[in-house]
This record gives C-alpha cells, structure tokens and sequence, in this order.
C-alpha cells in the first residue's frame, strides 16, 4: 500500500513538473517572439495622463506624435513632483483610410490602371 502511494505521489509531481516546464518554455517563447517584433516606420504615440496633469502634457492632448520624435516622459517642462504620464503606441499614425470613394471604387473593382497608354508628353509639337 506504502509503494502505491509513492508512485502516485512521483507520477503527480513528475506532472507538475512539466506543466512548470511547459509554462515556462511558452512564456520564453512569447518574450523572444516580442523582440523580434518589427515596427512600422510610421508607428506613433499619443500622450495618456491623469486628471492632475501638468500644462506641458495637457498640450500634448489628441496629438499624435510619430513614435522616433516624441519626447521622454517626463517633459522637461513638467511641474508635477510624481508623473504618472505614459505613451499608448499606436500603428500606424493615421486614424482612417484618406482615399476618396472614386478611386476605392477603382481599386476595388480590380481596375488597375486607367491611363490611355498614349504619353502626351512625348508628342511631337508643331
């Protein structure tokens, strides 16, 4: 009866064992995915604060600042003793898709090209 519960008792922490292991080799994994994580050139910030912002930051409102020039926080400007103040990154810098509905109209049509073919340019002139 004794034998029965030392096996039990290995195979329950064999398991557990490799769960840990499993867990931990994820988690390696995950962190190794991150670094290697490739950004777009036009990835940006926007400021997030608290109520009790200084005025710097408080100018900073809405704006979206491309993610290579925005400025460390905290601002040298900054008159709070404790700054609570953090980036939220974003993507890309722009919020909408600006093409006019004329030409997602074309590209979604699968007109590709709507020139002629007749270069104007080089004409013969008279």
């Amino acid at each position: 009866m004794a034998n029965w519960i030392i096996i039990v008792a290995l195979v329950v922490m064999t398991a557990v064992g490799l769960l840990l292991w499993q867990r931990r080799k994820n988690a390696t994994q995950k962190t190794q995915k991150k670094s290697l994580r490739t950004y777009s050139k036009y990835r940006s910030v926007r400021v997030h604060y608290k109520q009790d912002a200084c005025a710097a930051v408080k100018k900073l409102k809405d704006k979206l600042i491309l993610s290579q020039n925005a400025p460390t926080l905290p601002l040298s400007d900054c008159t709070v003793k404790h700054c609570l103040c953090k980036y939220v990154y974003l993507d890309d810098r722009r919020q909408d898709d600006r093409r006019s509905p004329l030409v997602r109209f074309f590209v979604d049509s699968g007109v590709s090209n709507c020139r002629t073919g007749i270069e104007r340019r080089t004409s013969k002139r008279s």
